[in-house]
């Protein structure tokens, strides 16, 4: 695939999410706003532009959309994890984190900091993949990947796990084996459970639900009631 046709769907998902949570953050603008697994700076260009004062961190702000308005936040990123971040308490009025918690390597441990660097009267918006998200990757993965797993299973991986990924495909988060695990463990249920223990859970949000980029769309962009690819927790502080 062309890199300029991956973007360009990325984008498409990325631009819709973001048009959905924009106005549950812009009265705190200009406030300072931290992207917790901001990639190349997407979510972090587009807060600023809202007016806040930004700071974005990831391992390595390597993958997300690509272009003009992420060249402009590059002096704003920072290397740091979630798990650890280099940050005083309370410093935030913003904490935002768009499909990075999955992929965090201690999840608990991540959301912690999260809410740590959170200050009190300030808002958490965190963006997370639903089981849907993982169902609907699923068909993907049998139709347009099956033959690179068959592949790299011929070549590299001859073993039980790299003959199993064949029918039940490489995991997208950090915490299941197999991408068909994700069907539940992506669950709203579990997210909410989650989240809960550290925040104050006050909206949820469904943005829309879109195929997956990586391979040819086999439906366009939806917004519906009860079906997303995100589910978005707008939290507070917890007192």
């Amino acid at each position: 695939m062309k890199p300029e046709t991956f973007n360009l769907r990325q984008k498409r998902g990325r631009d819709a999410e973001w048009e959905t949570i924009k106005p549950f953050i812009e009265d705190l603008s200009p406030g300072l706003f931290l992207d917790v697994g901001c990639g190349t700076g997407y979510a972090t260009a587009e807060a600023r532009r809202l007016g806040f004062r930004v700071v974005g961190v990831d391992p390595e702000s390597k993958s997300g959309v690509r272009d003009e308005s992420v060249n402009s936040v590059k002096k704003f990123l920072l290397p740091a994890v979630a798990e650890q971040l280099p940050f005083a308490d309370n410093t935030f009025d913003v904490v935002y984190s768009s499909h990075a918690i999955e992929h965090f390597s201690q999840i608990e441990t991540g959301v912690a900091e999260l809410a740590r660097v959170l200050k009190t009267g300030g808002r958490a918006v965190l963006m997370i993949p639903t089981g849907t998200m993982a169902a609907i990757r699923m068909p993907s993965l049998w139709l347009f990947y099956t033959h690179r797993s068959i592949a790299r299973f011929l070549l590299r991986n001859r073993t039980l796990n790299g003959f199993s990924e064949i029918f039940l495909g490489p995991p997208h988060g950090s915490e299941a084996r197999y991408a068909v695990q994700e069907i539940n463990v992506f669950g709203e249920k579990r997210w909410r459970e989650l989240i809960g223990h550290y925040f104050e859970i006050e909206t949820e949000l469904r943005p829309c639900l879109y195929p997956w980029p990586d391979y040819p769309q086999v439906f366009p962009l939806m917004r519906l009631k009860h079906f997303s690819t995100s589910i978005v927790l707008i939290c507070a502080k917890r007192s």
